[in-house]
């Protein structure tokens, strides 16, 4: 049962990092606010300073769940999603240039 736990949690980061790139040193400046967001912070700074995310999904991951909050600040920044697990962020990378907004 631990290990099936295990294998599932380890799967779902081996898929989320092969789709896409770390984001540069951990970390991106949220365009409006210019507040640097980091792998732990928890959730409610991260909305306090750069807003809700455009975008959340869900993966199932043993009995509980990752979330991954994705921000689309427009055509001029890359796309930043955030792994999060509870109420922290525990990974983040960079997407593709945003969409028109």
């Amino acid at each position: 049962m631990v290990l099936s736990k295990v294998v599932a949690i380890g799967f779902v980061f081996l898929l989320l990092a092969s789709v896409e790139k770390p984001a540069a040193a951990e970390g991106f400046y949220c365009p409006k606010t210019g507040f640097l967001v980091e792998i732990g912070m928890s959730t409610s700074e991260v909305t306090k300073q750069c807003g809700r995310p455009t975008f959340v999904q869900q993966h199932p991951i043993g009995r509980g769940r990752l979330f991954r909050w994705i921000y689309d600040f427009g055509p001029t920044s890359f796309v930043q999603i955030l792994n999060v697990v509870g109420d922290r962020v525990v990974g983040m990378y960079e997407g593709d240039y945003g969409k028109e907004r």
